[in-house]
């Protein structure tokens, strides 16, 4: 990493100002910004630790989000610990430098959308011990330390099946006053707080969660439920209710209507 603890403890409060605001914009529910804050602490901190939990971040265009990965990600996580991956790459047989990351994060969600990809993706993120397919070489299996963010333009950017563990979703992030005023933010307030000692500050403050006792690591065996990850989990049709509506398609069957699709079927 280019930024490491250096020793000084937890900054003070008034210090830390312009990380408290943007978090606030991001997460203006409490809970959600203390769990944002303490899977980055473990994330940075501890990155032999796995964390059973995806931060799903959905937000407008603009709200710093590529920033945060530019800025603040790859300096607390380090250059060559950190990738910024699309779905295709991270599927990809021969990706090890993806299973070798301590945080990957995830962009063009849009094949994650069906059913096989989403899959294919949850036993990626899962944890435990991965497959290595180096080119060339015999595969072997390794434990798995790589964290994952997910992000994401789009409301409803991946299937979640009921009963998900893994993926954490909180509110969309979106312009505190307007796309202006957001830009204004990160360029005259965050990055001059950032670039002026700010991303030190926030890693001495990092560090303090994790040795004093700070982090709830109850919260990382299970992605907690939010009522934005309701919305959009995928329930599927018990029998039933299946059975009767498919009779009721038969019955239309032959008029103006098409019933093209309705169902993905894999």
């Amino acid at each position: 990493p280019e930024v490491v603890y250096n020793g000084k403890g937890l900054p003070p409060a008034a210090r830390m100002a312009p990380w408290d605001e943007l978090m606030e914009r991001w997460f203006p529910d409490r809970q959600q910004r203390q769990y944002f804050e303490q899977w980055l602490a473990v994330t940075v901190v501890e990155p032999e630790r796995n964390i059973t939990g995806v931060p799903v971040l959905r937000s407008d265009q603009g709200t710093g989000k590529d920033m945060f990965a530019d800025e603040v990600l790859t300096p607390l996580i380090g250059e060559g610990n950190f990738k910024n991956s699309s779905i295709d790459q991270i599927t990809e047989k021969h990706a090890e430098e993806i299973k070798f990351s301590s945080l990957v994060v995830i962009n063009e969600l849009e094949k994650a959308r069906s059913r096989k990809t989403a899959n294919e993706l949850k036993r990626i993120t899962e944890g435990g011990t991965v497959q290595v397919n180096p080119k060339g070489m015999s595969p072997y299996r390794m434990q798995s330390f790589t964290n994952f963010i997910i992000y994401s333009n789009k409301d409803n950017p991946l299937f979640i099946e009921e009963g998900d563990r893994r993926y954490w979703v909180p509110a969309r992030l979106v312009h505190k006053v307007s796309t202006q005023e957001t830009a204004d933010f990160i360029q005259d307030r965050f990055l001059n707080w950032l670039w002026c000692g700010g991303l030190q500050m926030l890693r001495n403050k990092l560090e303090y969660m994790v040795r004093d006792g700070l982090i709830d690591y109850e919260l990382f065996k299970k992605a907690p439920d939010t009522p934005q990850k309701y919305a959009i989990t995928h329930v599927d049709m018990k029998p039933d209710y299946r059975d009767a509506l498919m009779t009721e398609l038969e019955y239309l069957r032959g008029t103006q209507f098409a019933f093209k699709d309705i169902f993905e079927m894999e």
